[in-house]
């Protein structure tokens, strides 16, 4: 199992680092301030840890309760009563839920491999995207599969064209089909010669746009927590808009 690169396993070492900044805070008596300041980055940090594992995985042990207690006597100006959770968070607690995601994952991964049909994706998409997701890069196997779209679809436009463009606008320019070109789009995705024809390119047009807009590029520019079955939806998508593109109507 490769974990390196796994969301989860990155994050718990983010965690654990800021709760070992903390206590030696704690260790040097800092200011309350300081106490504060660090205990808010470390609570964004357990939250973040929460996103990315199961509920039931994020609450064995003692990691909650213990934080719990740590927040409550920071912020009531009492460190010195929370000494020992801080002290039990950075040795143990941390280490026994990450251990128990590690077992969890050893668990799911055959039953999850059998759940989820690869059978239905599309080859390029299953190529690309199947050896992140099974590392649980979610974000980055879905990246890979809108990336891989845009990019045949940017590189055939240009050969028509001899325009080179990305994302949102090339999908508009591609697919647009109005009276201006006579109802004639520079890539066809289905014949436009009848009403049903034209509202069903300018329909794909729109969305081939929108996820260029709204699930590549915020996917590609920022960290975005993101579940098995969130990601297994958006693959399922990805492989539908390739079949699609798979299917438009070539040049001869």
């Amino acid at each position: 199992m490769q974990l390196a690169n796994n969301e989860a396993i990155i994050q718990f070492r983010h965690l654990h680092r800021v709760a070992i900044e903390l206590k030696e805070k704690f260790d040097q008596n800092a200011h309350i301030d300081a106490l504060v300041a660090l205990e808010e980055v470390y609570s964004r940090e357990l939250e973040r840890l929460g996103r990315l594992i199961p509920s039931e995985v994020f609450q064995k042990g003692y990691l909650l309760r213990h934080s719990s207690f740590l927040r409550r006597y920071i912020f009531s100006g009492q460190p010195q009563n929370c000494e020992g959770d801080i002290r039990s968070i950075c040795l143990t607690d941390i280490f026994e839920v990450e251990e128990s995601y590690l077992h969890y994952l050893s668990e799911t991964k055959e039953s999850r491999s059998t759940e989820l049909d690869w059978s239905m994706i599309h080859p390029k998409i299953h190529e690309l995207a199947k050896p992140r997701f099974d590392q649980g890069l979610y974000s980055d196997a879905i990246v890979a599969a809108f990336k891989e779209l845009n990019s045949q679809i940017k590189d055939e436009y240009k050969t028509i064209s001899s325009k080179e463009l990305d994302g949102e606008k090339l999908m508009r320019h591609a697919f647009s089909v109005s009276n201006k070109n006579g109802n004639n789009p520079t890539i066809q995705i289905c014949l436009t010669d009848t009403e049903s024809g034209v509202n069903k390119q300018d329909g794909y047009m729109n969305i081939f746009a929108g996820v260029m807009r709204g699930i590549r590029n915020p996917l590609s520019h920022a960290n975005v927590d993101m579940n098995l079955i969130e990601a297994w939806e958006l693959l399922v998508f990805s492989s539908h808009l390739m079949r699609i593109w798979d299917n438009r109507i070539k040049e001869k």
